[in-house]
């Protein structure tokens, strides 16, 4: 609610439902603001129109919000009202559930077209129903995004997807060479085979500028560990990578050889400053692979935070903690470390016994957080004893062992 009629020029705006004050600010064009959400817009709104005339006339405009836009309609007023925000750097669109996502995606990329300056662009859409046309519009829309540096594109929910939509889309964003950070939230639909992936692996081995990645896989489908191994060449090219993250839980079909490839992969990234491994209820892996992954991370010398997400990956045992603890000896820069091993019933107190010898190693480590609930021989006074004599690391501010 505005409680002023003159508005601080910085002060953020949430508009749903509008107040006479906010419809005369914006009918007279007074709307002075950086930061403006959209939101909740729909045939029962309260005005819409008047609404989006907010966009038009607020031309200091940095950062835009827009969610639930039900209507295709209200999207084709939207793309009129965005084209003349030439100070705009950050957009961030939120789809609902509309059978017209295809057509509101294509409304969205006439009105991005001339707003080549956007640095920041984050769409995400729970709609299962966008097809190719849909990403064929993204993916145009993206090309278009010459000074683009970061991406969010959350498409988990796409089930349409299929390999020449992925083409599509990759094809975009890889023409973004001032990219820095992307992060790809990908469905779990069986229309995508090698072939759309091959394109994707393309776009990413082109992105030399890249300091931020995220991946994140969160459905099961044969041959994803065709994927995993296809996105790990493509990632050893980038040597300016300082963050990374990659998510694949519950792939039955990742297996310890894989790891092998994410070990030549972290081979080459050498700038990491931060690492994000997750592979819960991965169940073919075991000590071989895990191991493997454990050699590689000692030479990631500029190495802060670390998470090792291997959660109900029952075939870890005590050898697998042993080459952790030899790993964490030589990682003198970490100061933070998650580790998730829950329910890896085959370790005892000789593993925690291995990493607590590489604890004391680590001189900058602040921050710890150890789950090993569920492992057979590790009774609650073990974990109180273990965390008791952890305490007295005189660089830990926090820990939390579970």
């Amino acid at each position: 609610m505005l409680t002023s009629t003159k508005i601080p020029k910085n002060k953020f705006h949430q508009f749903h439902l509008l107040t006479r004050k906010q419809k005369s600010l914006i009918d007279n064009k007074r709307l002075q603001t950086k930061h403006l959400e959209i939101s909740q817009l729909n045939r029962r709104a309260t005005d819409p129109k008047t609404t989006l005339k907010a966009c038009r006339y607020s031309y200091s405009l940095k950062t835009l919000s827009i969610s639930q836009l039900y209507s295709s309609k209200i999207m084709g007023l939207f793309h009129e009202r965005v084209k003349c925000l030439e100070s705009l750097e950050t957009i961030n669109i939120f789809f609902g559930h509309s059978w017209m996502a295809d057509i509101n995606l294509e409304k969205l990329r006439q009105g991005l077209k001339e707003l080549s300056q956007i640095k920041r662009f984050t769409i995400s859409c729970t709609n299962h129903e966008v097809g190719y046309y849909g990403m064929k519009s993204l993916g145009n829309m993206l090309k278009r995004l010459i000074s683009l540096e970061e991406l969010r594109l959350g498409l988990e929910s796409w089930k349409n997807m299929n390999d020449l939509g992925l083409m599509k889309l990759s094809q975009g964003f890889g023409r973004c060479r001032a990219l820095k950070m992307l992060r790809l939230d990908m469905p779990g639909g069986k229309n995508i085979t090698n072939e759309g992936l091959e394109s994707l692996s393309e776009a990413l081995s082109r992105m030399s500028s890249l300091e931020s990645l995220e991946i994140i896989f969160k459905a099961d489908r044969p041959g994803m560990n065709v994927e995993l191994q296809k996105f790990c060449q493509s990632l050893r090219g980038l040597k300016s990578l300082r963050y990374l993250r990659l998510c694949f839980p519950w792939i039955e079909s990742i297996k310890d050889e894989d790891m092998g490839y994410m070990k030549d992969c972290l081979k080459n990234l050498k700038e990491l400053r931060s690492l994000s491994l997750e592979f819960a209820s991965c169940e073919n892996i075991t000590d071989i692979g895990f191991k493997e992954i454990c050699e590689e991370l000692a030479g990631l010398k500029l190495l802060k935070y670390l998470k090792l997400e291997f959660s109900f990956c029952i075939g870890i045992t005590d050898e697998g903690l042993k080459a952790l603890g030899l790993t964490l000896r030589r990682l003198r820069s970490l100061e933070d470390l998650f580790l998730n091993l829950l329910n890896c019933g085959k370790m005892t107190e000789i593993g925690l016994g291995d990493i607590q010898e590489g604890f004391w190693e680590l001189e900058k480590i602040e921050n710890v957080s150890l789950s090993v609930s569920g492992c057979w021989d590790l009774k609650q006074l073990i974990l109180k004893k273990y965390e008791e004599e952890l305490m007295e690391h005189p660089k830990i501010k926090h820990l939390l062992i579970v």
